[in-house]
């Protein structure tokens, strides 16, 4: 298996983004690219821990989500 923290795409960013931090410690920075911009913009839901809430499930419609396959 292939880590991660090892790989190409994270070594650039951690190079060019946040060298003398960690990704949760790391700042915009100046002139981001559209990638980085959105990667660091969810570090507060990947922080808090996402997660979807069911409840009931009464307002989950999951016959009508496309990730079903008709097919029985």
């Amino acid at each position: 298996m292939v880590s991660t923290t090892n790989s190409r795409n994270t070594r650039l960013f951690k190079a060019k983004y946040f060298l003398r931090n960690d990704y949760f410690g790391a700042s915009i920075g100046h002139n981001p690219s559209y990638v980085w911009r959105s990667i660091w913009s969810v570090k507060d839901v990947i922080r808090r821990g996402f997660q979807w809430s069911i409840g009931t499930g009464e307002l989950i419609p999951v016959w009508n989500h496309p990730w079903l396959s008709n097919a029985a």
